[in-house]
């Protein structure tokens, strides 16, 4: 069941940006064989004083992380084509508005 979860600024994103990026999320994980149920996007907008990156408040920047749960990647190459997926999906809509983003991958044992 993967779960994304996106921390920014306020007003970074439009509902209609958030919404695509929902959607081709979505789309990512049904091409796997997910069911698209199974398959939550979240998006918290912080305040300023409560978002920093590098010590400073940044206004354009975006961190979020990606939870595998009971999932894992079966090697090396098909996590690298994974990681270049999600750069498809945040580029469009991150990069011609000069926001920075990072990310983090966890993959949780299937027992829990």
């Amino acid at each position: 069941m993967p779960r994304w979860t996106f921390y920014l600024s306020p007003k970074t994103l439009t509902q209609e940006e958030k919404a695509t990026i929902a959607q081709k999320v979505t789309d990512l994980y049904i091409g796997y064989g997910i069911p698209a149920f199974w398959i939550n996007v979240f998006f918290h907008e912080t305040g300023e004083g409560n978002f920093y990156s590098g010590g400073k408040y940044p206004p354009n920047a975006v961190f979020f992380h990606m939870d595998h749960a009971a999932g894992k990647f079966d090697s090396e190459e098909v996590r690298d084509e994974f990681i270049r997926k999600v750069n498809d999906i945040v580029r469009p809509i991150l990069g011609p508005k000069g926001i920075k983003w990072e990310y983090n991958l966890y993959e949780h044992p299937r027992h829990y």
